[in-house]
């Protein structure tokens, strides 16, 4: 029997503060310009900073939540191409690393979780083009070809649910422009023998029909010298290339902008997403207060060989399959293999001029394996070898209805829901030449998600400058 939880999550924001006009928060950048059919911010001279936060389109001024907001031309300039350089432009921001299908661990401001199980959800919520995605690796996509991205801080549970109670990180790509463009760039990064080529093509179709094809491919040959010796007799396998880690990563990205009439306008993204490295997870031996001969003088020397210094130097070896008769895959590489599709479709509709409907429909699909020599040995083959099988799938739905009355009093109601499965299988191989039996663990899992939310916020102005908010989610998950 399903464990069914009634949550309910109440958050009532009381908002009693000055917007003042002479700055801007010094962590912000200017956004891009709304997408096409919002309602444009008049300016005087100044770029507006236009934010999702209350999941309607504000000036970030009027938005009583900590966010930081950087273009897509500021990532581009300084060359922001991973999640992992995102910090270095947000304060309050970590960003760690888990081990393979586990991706990438986010905080802020000291709140999120680490875990070893890539089926946990992330306390810092991920959303691509209003599409909420819960597991790490998603964080580990490239970025490219973005309109902006948000960092909202501190809880976000009214508008963006249950994986939000360290903050949001919102990202929204780039859409099609209104004239014909051709954008090609190359670079190459001599450190780790690692090219990067984007081919972007973008414009209207007809009167009413734009789109844009953003692609990406990268690789890199690493940063190490694998420089490790094998021991044959106990399984190990030489390097199969000189350097490590090395990667391959391409991003294909379709969007298709259609606005019929000047009340309605659709917008359809298409994801393909692929990520292959091999050693992902090597790492230098600096340390060796043991030695590096057998421990305690019984198990096979599995350090030997290492430097135990600080360098550029990697001692890991691959394990050979026949020592492992319980499977091994890639050839007893070292390996993690990522393919992500999604797709988001966003339909925006005037009902009157003082009311918008807004529908987004999400399509996510994760496949990872991987192989992991769980010792990091540098001669010997280890004791344990760990293939791994992860996947994910998601469907979401989420309406809202949003008021712009002339009046002091709006409104924002929302419902979403998501139905999700995940499924793992984690075998833990023993090696043979060591006495260990073939198969020692074989656990699999697969876990069906199921979420149903309501949502709603009341602004009352009670003058120009001074705004009281309160909000409500009610929530279901099974």
């Amino acid at each position: 029997m399903k464990n069914v939880r009634n949550k309910v999550l109440l958050s009532v924001a009381a908002m009693f503060g000055l917007a003042l006009t002479g700055g801007l928060p010094a962590q912000a950048q200017p956004v891009a310009p709304p997408p096409a059919g919002a309602q444009p911010v008049s300016t005087t001279g100044l770029k507006e900073i236009i934010v999702t936060a209350r999941r309607r389109q504000e000036r970030l001024l009027n938005v009583p939540v900590n966010v930081a907001a950087v273009t897509g031309r500021t990532l581009q300039d300084l060359q922001v191409t991973q999640i992992s350089q995102l910090p270095n432009l947000v304060p309050g921001l970590v960003i760690g690393h888990g081990v393979l299908s586990e991706g990438a661990f986010l905080t802020i401001h000291g709140i999120g979780i680490t875990t070893l199980d890539p089926g946990v959800d992330s306390s810092v919520a991920f959303v691509v083009d209003g599409m909420p995605m819960e597991q790490g690796l998603a964080f580990e996509s490239s970025l490219f070809d973005l309109a902006d991205i948000q960092v909202m801080k501190g809880p976000q549970t009214l508008f963006f649910g249950k994986s939000s109670p360290g903050g949001v990180i919102s990202l929204r790509t780039a859409d099609p422009t209104d004239k014909h463009e051709v954008i090609a760039s190359a670079a190459y990064n001599f450190g780790t023998m690692g090219p990067r080529t984007e081919l972007i093509l973008s414009g209207p179709v007809t009167d009413t029909l734009k789109m844009r094809l953003a692609g990406m491919f990268s690789r890199s040959e690493g940063y190490f010298h694998d420089q490790a010796t094998p021991d044959l007799a106990t399984g190990a396998l030489g390097p199969f290339s000189s350097r490590a880690p090395k990667t391959r990563n391409w991003i294909v990205r379709l969007t298709t902008l259609w606005n019929p009439t000047s009340r309605f306008s659709a917008r359809l993204k298409i994801n393909l997403v692929g990520n292959y490295s091999t050693d992902p997870e090597g790492a230098e031996i600096t340390s060796c207060p043991n030695g590096t001969g057998a421990l305690f003088g019984v198990y096979p020397p599995w350090l030997a060989g290492a430097g135990c210094t600080l360098g550029d130097t990697l001692h890991l070896v691959n394990m050979n399959p026949a020592a492992f008769p319980g499977g091994l895959p890639g050839h007893g590489e070292d390996y993690l293999s990522t393919d992500q599709r999604w797709m988001t479709l966003e339909l925006n509709y005037n009902l009157t001029p003082a009311l918008d409907l807004s529908s987004i429909t999400g399509f996510y699909h994760l496949i990872s394996t991987s192989l992991f020599n769980d010792f990091g040995t540098s001669s010997a083959a280890p004791a344990l070898a760990t293939p791994n099988y992860f996947r994910r799938q998601d469907i979401t739905e989420e309406i809202r209805v949003n008021s712009s009355f002339s009046g002091p009093v709006n409104f924002t109601a929302g419902a979403f829901f998501q139905r999700a499965s995940v499924a793992q299988a984690t075998n833990f191989m023993g090696n043979v030449t060591e006495g260990l039996p073939a198969e020692l663990y074989f656990p699999k899992l697969t876990v069906p998600i199921e979420a149903h939310s309501l949502y709603g916020e009341v602004r009352w102005n009670i003058m120009r400058k001074l705004q009281l908010a309160g909000g409500l989610r009610w929530s279901v998950e099974n």
